[in-house]
């Protein structure tokens, strides 16, 4: 500070001759100045994370793109930490949360509400469907997390991972960050997740998931030995239900997909591979989208539309006709045509207004996959592809007189969904 000071009170020499009288008369300084500046260039910018860095993490991604994504990571076990400067998203989901499908599904039962059960402003109608899963299940582990916690919830699961829990800081939506935080614990944690507005109607480990019958008829080879109800063992490790299912050409002017899966129930072993892409797509989503500047702009036909899309049933559905096609080829279909893939990022196709058809009224792409709507159209039981089982419209959509669900009283009716739409008086 003294030196500057002295430098700058040399006010009648002009700038150049101040400079020159300053270095002459501070050697030492400037010399050391001189050394610290090339140690900073050699030492700081020469190991950032530069172009160097983000070039590998891009081969990376692209390779990963390619890969089986059912079996990707089985290399990071052996390491004992991540290269956290070429580390990928998908690396480092896998790494912290690796799968394990010889484990049981956890005893673990998710729900989440705007406050607290004990608090007085919980709905009454809604502690009667609490009550299901706690007393028709008496040997899981009930969770109910508020809304006041969520986040903080979140970031300590993710601590490791800061790219979702800021994609989870980022969602502008009450309904987007209850969509996230769903696929997030059953990632984490593992168990069975349900929307609050759902009643069990059969203790869990009644469910087709735990069922020998069941399993052999949508999977012969299936490993029975391996099932047992009680300590919840099972070759499944994905359950997804149907949502909708129209039989009828105009479908595309009633519904988002011709076949659509629910995710107001999801369960599955912890560190399942299909929810670690549908993780990965909702955070590459919301990125873009902060980089683009429109968090809070509708992208597609409507607010009902960019939400399906970007966190609810529209990129859940995508995502796992994705995952499904990439593991029956090994990897040859890469990630798809769905919401967030490499083929919707580079076509724009967020822009959409309308739902993409083809020849005979029939999704895009879909004669470009191995598995698409017609592999699980008209269900009336259980179907396994790899150690995913989809379950008919019945199991989880009970009751709703349509597309050929069945009464509440079927033998494969496990949960049944009120549609109370509880997200919507406080859509902000």
């Amino acid at each position: 500070m003294v030196y500057f000071l002295n430098f700058m009170s040399i006010t009648n020499v002009p700038v150049l001759k101040r400079a020159r009288l300053y270095i002459a008369t501070n050697r030492r300084l400037v010399a050391v100045l001189v050394v610290l500046l090339y140690w900073v260039v050699q030492n700081v910018w020469t190991w950032s994370p530069g172009t160097r860095d983000l070039a590998q993490v891009d081969a990376k991604i692209e390779a990963e793109l390619s890969s089986n994504l059912h079996t990707f990571g089985a290399h990071l076990r052996h390491l004992n930490r991540l290269p956290a400067e070429s580390a990928t998203l998908r690396e480092k989901l896998t790494f912290y949360f690796p799968y394990y499908p010889e484990k049981p599904v956890p005893n673990q039962i998710w729900q989440t509400w705007k406050v607290d059960l004990e608090d007085d402003d919980f709905p009454k109608q809604y502690r009667r469907f609490q009550k299901t899963w706690v007393e028709k299940n008496p040997d899981y582990v009930y969770h109910l997390i508020p809304d006041s916690v969520i986040e903080d919830f979140v970031a300590s699961l993710y601590a490791n991972v800061p790219e979702v829990v800021r994609a989870y800081q980022l969602l502008p939506k009450n309904i987007m960050k209850a969509d996230f935080f769903r696929y997030l614990v059953v990632y984490a944690r593992g168990g069975t997740y349900s929307d609050m507005d759902t009643v069990c109607l059969k203790p869990i480990k009644d469910w087709a998931t735990f069922d020998r019958d069941l399993i052999h008829a949508a999977d012969n080879k299936a490993d029975l030995s391996l099932i047992d109800p009680e300590a919840r063992t099972t070759p499944v490790g994905l359950v997804i239900g149907i949502e909708a299912d129209p039989d009828r050409p105009d479908w595309h002017e009633w519904f988002s997909r011709r076949l659509q899966f629910c995710q107001w129930t999801v369960q599955a072993k912890p560190g399942h591979p299909m929810l670690r892409e549908l993780i990965i797509r909702i955070v590459e989503e919301t990125f873009r989208k902060q980089h683009m500047g429109v968090l809070k702009r509708v992208e597609g036909k409507d607010s009902g539309a960019d939400i399906m899309q970007w966190t609810g049933p529209g990129i859940f559905t995508d995502t796992l006709f994705d995952y499904l096609n990439n593991v029956a080829s090994d990897g040859k279909l890469g990630d798809g045509y769905g919401v967030g893939s490499l083929f919707w990022r580079r076509h724009g196709k967020y822009k959409l207004k309308k739902t993409e058809i083809g020849k005979n009224n029939e999704p895009l792409h879909s004669e470009d996959q191995l598995i698409n709507w017609r592999s699980l159209t008209n269900m009336d039981k259980p179907k396994i592809m790899g150690d995913v089982m989809v379950l008919p419209i019945t199991s989880f959509s009970p009751n709703v007189g349509h597309m050929g669900s069945k009464s509440s009283s079927d033998r494969l009716a496990f949960v049944e969904h009120l549609f109370s739409g509880s997200w919507k008086p406080k859509n902000k």
